[in-house]
């Protein structure tokens, strides 16, 4: 229980009843006085209280906690007794290693008592908010007392007096350990960033500091929290302290990838767990070729599930479709294990067709029936692949009908080939898996090898939408534009283009009358689409009406709660509105959910 009073700041006996700061020595040879009793018995309650605290620099705890109590009986109204006699409470139970729940159950119903006795002294919550987080034993009693209620009580007590500077700087820590361990780290960030500005010399305050920035993915603030804790580090001799060397290597590796940057971390290649957790890591936030690097430090021994799922979808996101082929086709006949074998032929047939191994895609499909019946999702990539191969018949389509495979998508999918033919469906086939692995450039290359780029007139309808779609995405706005009027054209009340069209006109932020027209009229078919609402809200923010943008974007994200483009756009919405606290909260969700956009948006959350 020392090491709890100590924390809290106090000496034991002076500073818990006056709000003292800690001693620079605790060998000192005077001790401060004891708390000074109100009433006649001053004298008996003196002496009591100096043999209270006699007995418990003598080591006699039980003693001392019967002459304190006999103290606060004589004085029931005097804080300061009152204050001394309960913290002995605290130590005593807490010393004893057997102390029941019961026990620190009545201690805490004398601490509520002597709140409600002492309403105006902020050292009863502040201790009792204190104690409910300190450890496990206390924390089971926090749901029902609520820790963070008595510390901001006790910071509204204590005011900004400066004379209980630390008191101030404790109650902010202890307030940001709550936060942190209830895993509010926006608030935990904003109470260690209190305490360092107060106290620029607290490491524990730098620590904790750079973990909550951490993990609200203010990494930059997060790694000048670091490297002062890793200073201050230096100065001083404190066994146990938690390293961050490793803290800022990754956040380095993360904002400048370099050869340097990937030296600090080679120390990982010992310990492969901790050398997969920073590699996923790294993929979260599309740092693939850091994660590759990283991952070749991992020796050939211990190449599990983990690291080939890695390894794989690394490559597969890089565009390296020939070596994750090469790659699964050689461990898939080497390999008895059955999920390997499941995850290397899902990829060897994604990145087989998407590289144009379409013959090679069907055979291997043929090849192993046990994993096509166990993967049932590898039935589109080889059912496209035959598309694609003109002298093979198409039977895989077929089973795509099936009822339990069924959806909107491939019912579409069936609809193109029995439309435009095998070549068009095939091809629709394939620039949708690109497109949904953010390939533009292979879906560009795709189209081009058939078909003039950026002529509408030849191309056949169902590619039309992708080609426009993706000549936005490269930079080719106006050409993209042209390619959406000639599908309005012949659709004008199409729903999907509307909304489309609207959408890419307000980002790119032209015509935005136009783009409100096409939007509307696509809410007018669906008003609950939340894609819909977030075009609408898109367009409204482009208008400067921010206000309403909010209002959209808010009845978008309540149909589709966790859809990170939805969240980036409130975030910016709420930017323009003055609310950067929450703006920067939807940032950092949006950066969670979706890896393509953490460092867009880091640069508007932590720039």
């Amino acid at each position: 229980m020392a090491g709890f009073l100590v924390r809290l700041g106090w000496v034991f006996l002076g500073g818990l009843c006056f709000g003292l700061p800690s001693l620079a020595h605790e060998d000192e040879a005077s001790l401060p006085d004891p708390p000074r009793p109100h009433s006649g018995e001053a004298g008996v309650n003196l002496g009591l209280l100096f043999k209270a605290q006699y007995a418990r620099e003598s080591g006699d705890l039980a003693q001392a906690l019967n002459f304190a109590e006999a103290a606060y009986r004589n004085e029931p109204g005097n804080p300061d007794i009152a204050h001394f006699f309960l913290s002995l409470r605290i130590e005593n139970v807490e010393e004893n290693a057997f102390s029941s729940q019961t026990e620190r159950a009545d201690v805490l119903v004398a601490l509520k008592e002597a709140l409600l006795r002492f309403p105006d002294d902020y050292r009863f919550p502040l201790l009792i908010g204190s104690l409910l987080i300190d450890d496990t034993r206390w924390s089971q009693f926090a749901a029902v007392e609520n820790p963070e209620a008595h510390l901001k009580r006790a910071l509204s007590l204590l005011g900004r007096d400066p004379t209980h500077r630390e008191t101030l700087i404790e109650t902010h820590f202890n307030l940001g350990r709550f936060y942190w361990s209830q895993r509010r780290y926006m608030d935990a960030a904003e109470a260690f960033e209190w305490v360092c500005e107060q106290d620029p010399e607290n490491t524990w305050g730098f620590y904790y500091a750079g973990q909550s920035f951490e993990n609200i993915n203010r990494i930059r603030t997060a790694l000048r929290y670091y490297r002062q804790f890793q200073k201050l580090r230096l100065d001083e001799v404190w066994p146990g302290k938690p390293p961050v060397d490793l803290n800022v290597s990754i956040i380095q590796a993360m904002l400048e990838p370099s050869e340097t940057a990937l030296q600090d971390l080679a120390m990982l290649g010992s310990n492969r767990r901790m050398l997969l957790r920073v590699a996923v890591r790294f993929l979260r936030v599309g740092r693939y070729q850091l994660s590759l690097q990283l991952l070749a430090f991992l020796p050939a021994s211990d190449w599990n599930l983990e690291y080939y799922t890695y390894l794989l979808h690394a490559h597969m996101q890089l565009g390296d479709y020939d070596f994750v082929f090469e790659t699964c086709r050689d461990r898939l006949a080497k390999t008895n294990d059955a999920e390997m074998r499941e995850l290397f032929f899902k990829n060897l047939l994604e990145s087989g067709f998407l590289s144009g191994r379409y013959r090679e895609v069907i055979a291997l499909y043929d090849t192993y029936p046990d994993l096509a019946e166990s993967q049932r999702d590898t039935l589109l990539p080889a059912a496209l692949a035959e598309l694609l191969v003109s002298d093979r018949e198409p039977l895989l389509l077929a089973r795509l009908q099936a009822p339990d495979l069924s959806n909107a998508y491939l019912e579409q999918l069936v609809k193109d080939y029995q439309c435009y033919g095998r070549e068009v469906a095939g091809l629709k086939g394939l620039l949708d898996l690109s497109i949904a692995r953010d390939d533009f450039l292979g879906a560009m290359q795709h189209l081009c090898r058939r078909y003039a780029p950026f002529d509408a007139a030849s191309l056949p309808e169902p590619l039309q939408e992708n080609m426009a779609f993706v000549a936005i995405s490269l930079g080719f706005a106006e050409e993209g534009f042209g390619i959406y009027e000639a599908l309005l054209a012949r659709s004008p009340e199409d729903a999907s283009l509307n909304n489309n069209y609207g959408y890419y006109l307000a980002d790119v932020g032209v015509a935005l009358d136009k783009a409100e027209r096409h939007i509307l009229r696509a809410l007018a078919t669906a008003p609950q689409n939340a894609a819909y609402l977030d075009s609408l809200a898109w367009l409204q923010y482009r208008q400067g009406k921010y206000e309403e943008a909010k209002e959209t974007l808010e009845r978008a994200l309540a149909i589709e709660p966790n859809d990170p483009e939805k969240l980036a756009h409130l975030g910016d919405v709420l930017s323009a509105l003055g609310e950067y606290r929450e703006a920067k909260n939807c940032w950092s969700q949006a950066m969670d959910l979706k890896g393509g956009l953490y460092f867009p948006l880091l640069n508007k959350l932590d720039p």
